[in-house]
């Protein structure tokens, strides 16, 4: 027996291997109406953080999770098929060409409720389970938009066929783990912990004690912001142990969260608020005026995705921006989160306008089974995450390269051609292990292209104190590329609020490599001749798989 309970929500979750009978909160028996493995009711906290479930003790976990907040649509219902548009899935001739619709396919989603069995998931019914019986209008409105078939075309998704397997985000970990053993091929992850300010004046960010003990020696703010803590390390660990299995992370909302007027609010080490009174403490900075990418979208192993409007590569002012606390570029990618219009669990055929990287979070993970389904399909073999994850950021749009944009916008043109151009041996996609000095390529093209990417060893939990910056990275790697005696290096972030810069040098120098990210890409034009393509090794232990993307640029 498992039980938890969300302080936000005020949900108790029971999920038992025998059916739920009988429950005793607080010394009074509640009603069971419906028996089930699964309960999911709203109600008082648990005291002492214990409950009685069929006359036995059962010790409740308390968690504190969110589904990142929804800006509220007062313009125009925009279509969600701008979305399809901007990605380039809409009109996509690989697509078509190659049957890419996520048939025999499997999406996940870990969200606050179950995705209701809508008319865009009737061809084949494709919701298979639900980990709950309560549906939800978000879990809804994320699955309609990587897999709604389209019988209304504005609420068309990504992966028209795919089937759906819907999970609850209590107990996300054992979630995660539970859809990867069941070869779940990507899974959608549009939730995150309350950090920084929310909910009015209400400040998550440090504890009280902590505030007082540091509020006089300058501005607080929240220490888990970009921070590698021990959830994020959970996250890399599962990727490590399911190799094949692709997660996709919403960046957070936190964009523009902040202090707004009168008295505000913090929580002391024992969970109480307490009220604070601003002519005589400082309100903590708000949320944008820092790093604000959240905890669980920090780990280096999955896709983390923001939001951007639905006309081009700006960014809405809602979504989180990195980059992490050690210089990692997050989010890894962007797509649309702006008013996006897909299905909704008021009815078999109801649909709503939504905004959130919630929303631009899906778009990533049906992209993300195309990717497999291409590569499984044509090049008969099914991808590491590592080489899905690679494709998708090689083909993407970049208008620049930081930790507002990540690496750009998702374009499934440029990937697929990619992709196609694999097959056709006019480009490369290397799967090989590092276990030596380096690894030499080469490639002739007056343009070039090379991403990298390796699922890295877990590493170990960052300090909580803010200006702590320990770098994650476990096994490091670098690339670099040589062409007629010029050596040309990876963007790098030098700095929080820059943009990333790419050098070159007349003479190789190590210092140059990039040895903080366990993603690289190298952009190159006017090349004569013939390009040597380096992977290198810095420092790890024994070896160390990748991924590798060649080819002209885009």
């Amino acid at each position: 027996m498992k039980a938890y309970y969300n302080l936000l929500s005020n949900e108790l979750v029971l999920i038992s291997s025998t059916k739920i009978t009988t429950l005793n909160l607080n010394n009074e028996d509640m009603e069971i109406i419906d028996p089930d493995n699964y309960l999911r009711i709203e109600c008082e906290k648990p005291k002492n953080n214990l409950i009685k479930v069929n006359g036995e003790k059962v010790y409740v976990q308390f968690f504190t999770l969110k589904v990142p907040k929804l800006k509220k649509s007062k313009k125009p219902i925009k279509k969600n098929i701008s979305g399809l548009k901007l990605i380039k899935i809409f009109n996509n001739p690989y697509i078509s060409k190659y049957k890419l619709k996520g048939k025999n396919f499997n999406i996940g989603i870990i969200d606050g409720g179950a995705v209701f069995k809508h008319y865009e998931f009737s061809n084949g019914n494709r919701v298979k389970y639900t980990q709950n019986k309560i549906t939800d209008d978000h879990a809804t409105h994320v699955a309609g938009t990587f897999a709604a078939y389209g019988y209304n075309l504005n609420a068309k998704g990504v992966a028209i066929e795919a089937n759906i397997y819907s999970y609850y985000f209590g107990n996300y970990l054992n979630s995660l783990k539970s859809l990867a053993s069941k070869n779940i091929n990507s899974v959608n992850n549009s939730y995150g912990y309350v950090e920084g300010w929310d909910y009015g004046n209400y400040y998550y960010g440090v504890t009280y004690e902590y505030y007082i003990e540091n509020y006089q020696k300058g501005p607080i703010y929240s220490y888990s912001f970009g921070k590698y803590l021990t959830e994020t390390r959970e996250i890399d660990s599962i990727a490590n142990q399911y190799k094949n299995f692709v997660m996709c992370f919403a960046a957070g909302n936190d964009g523009t969260d902040g202090y707004n007027f009168g008295n505000w609010y913090i929580q002391n080490q024992n969970g109480n608020w307490i009220t604070m009174d601003p002519t005589k403490y400082p309100p903590p900075l708000n949320d944008n005026q820092q790093d604000n990418i959240g905890t669980l979208a920090c780990a280096k192993n999955i896709i983390t995705v923001g939001a951007t409007n639905d006309f081009g590569l700006t960014p809405t002012d809602f979504s989180s921006s990195g980059p992490t606390d050690d210089l990692r570029i997050k989010p890894d990618i962007m797509a649309n989160g702006d008013y996006v219009f897909s299905t909704i669990n008021r009815g078999y055929k109801s649909y709503g306008t939504m905004s959130g990287t919630s929303m631009a979070c899906p778009f990533a993970t049906g992209s993300c089974l195309l990717i497999q389904q291409f590569i499984q399909e044509q090049l008969k073999y099914f991808p590491v995450s590592a080489t899905t994850k690679a494709c998708l950021i090689h083909g993407a749009i970049n208008k620049t390269i930081n930790g507002k944009y990540g690496y750009g916008l998702i374009n499934m043109i440029n990937t697929l051609k990619f992709l196609e151009d694999v097959l056709l041996n006019k480009s490369y996609l290397y799967n090989d292990i590092l276990s030596d000095n380096e690894i030499k390529y080469t490639f002739n093209s007056p343009t070039l292209t090379v991403t990298l990417c390796w699922n890295d060893i877990a590493g170990q939990p960052s300090s909580d104190e803010p200006e702590k910056n320990d770098k994650s990275i476990v096994n490091q790697l670098g690339l670099y590329v040589e062409n007629n005696g010029k050596y040309y290096y990876p963007y790098r972030l030098e700095t929080k609020n820059g943009n990333a810069v790419q050098k070159k040098s007349d003479n190789f120098d190590s210092s140059l490599l990039v040895n903080y990210d366990n993603v690289q890409k190298i952009m190159i034009e006017n090349l004569n001749g013939i390009s040597n393509i380096y992977v290198k090794s810095i420092k790890f232990s024994n070896s160390q798989t990748f991924s590798l993307c060649i080819s002209p640029s885009f």
